[in-house]
Order: C-alpha cells, then sequence, then structure tokens
C-alpha cells in the first residue's frame, strides 16, 4: 500500500510539472525567435526594435590536418546584433582531432575557439550603437587529427568532415 502511494505521488508531480510547462531537462533553453526590446542610444531613439534570429549559413565540409577552409558569408540586415557560429564534427578515428573556429569581419578577428570536443562555438554581440552587419569570414582549422591505430604506427587520420551553422540576430525598426 506504501509503494503505491509513492508510486501516484511521483505521477502526480511529473504531471504537474509537464502540465505548468516546466522543463524536465532545466540545461535546454529554447533559442528566442522575435522578442521587442526598447531601443538604445542610436537613431532609432522613438522607435520599438523587433529582434529576430535567422539562421544565415548552413555548410558542410571537409579540412584536411594542418589546413584551413575559409566560408565567406554577408549581412546586410539594418542592424546586426549578435552572430554565433557553430561547428560540429565526428572524429572518424577515435575522439582527438583538434579544430580551431575564428570568425573575422571585414578581415579583422573578433573571436577565436580550440577544442577536441567535437562542438566549437563562438559568438560576437554589438557593443551599443555598433552595427556587425558587413563581410565575414569564418576560418575553420584542423589543427591535428591524430589517427594512430593498431600495432603499426600508421597514421590513418588526415582530416575530418565537419558541419557549419551561422545564426544572425539583427533588429529592424518598428512604428
Amino acid at each position: 500500500m506504501r509503494n503505491d502511494l509513492r508510486v501516484v505521488t511521483i505521477f502526480m508531480i511529473v504531471m504537474v510539472l509537464l502540465i505548468s510547462g516546466l522543463e524536465l531537462n532545466p540545461r535546454y533553453i529554447p533559442p528566442p525567435t522575435t522578442q521587442a526590446q526598447p531601443p538604445g542610444n542610436n537613431q532609432h531613439q522613438n522607435q520599438t526594435q523587433n529582434l529576430t534570429t535567422a539562421e544565415v549559413l548552413s555548410r558542410s565540409g571537409y579540412t584536411g590536418e594542418g589546413l584551413s577552409s575559409n566560408e565567406d558569408f554577408g549581412l546586410g540586415y539594418p542592424l546586426v546584433t549578435m552572430v554565433k557560429v557553430e561547428l560540429t564534427w565526428t572524429d572518424d578515428y577515435g575522439s582527438n582531432d583538434d579544430f580551431s573556429l575564428e570568425l573575422k569581419h571585414e578581415s579583422q578577428s573578433l573571436d577565436k575557439a580550440e577544442g577536441t570536443t567535437g562542438a566549437l562555438a563562438v559568438q560576437v554581440t554589438a557593443k551599443t550603437d555598433e552595427n556587425l552587419a558587413g563581410n565575414f569570414t569564418v576560418v575553420i582549422t584542423c589543427v591535428n587529427a591524430p589517427g594512430v591505430i593498431g600495432p603499426l604506427p600508421v597514421d590513418r587520420d588526415n582530416g575530418n568532415a565537419w558541419d557549419l551553422k551561422v545564426t544572425a540576430t539583427y533588429a529592424e525598426a518598428g512604428p
């Protein structure tokens, strides 16, 4: 009888959480889509800005060990406030391929990350009165792709395939 009461109690708690809309995975935060924000000290002083986040680039590629791949894109939105670049890869021999990811704006480096986890991200947010619109380059470098397998010292890993995703948040002046 006591176990039945525990099961019913746990069931009711789970139902309350689900009905109230609380996530069972508290680490997941859904990305913003559109939201209204009051303007800062800029040319839209008497207007509300609608922020929109959109995927602006999605590519797959391959980079050999010790080499870099460049992916160029332009952003011509009225006021770009944030750019996020995500790189993912699955190591074909083990889990230690080392990649670096760099974001450049008008040829100037803005942010860089390096790691062996299979996922890297860099994000740049505009300062007040700054617009990130313009030309960008993402530099993907396969720093090291060790792949020595078995008793013979043969390196079977000479690079890796990857997936790239770029999102941008931009403001459009409202009435």
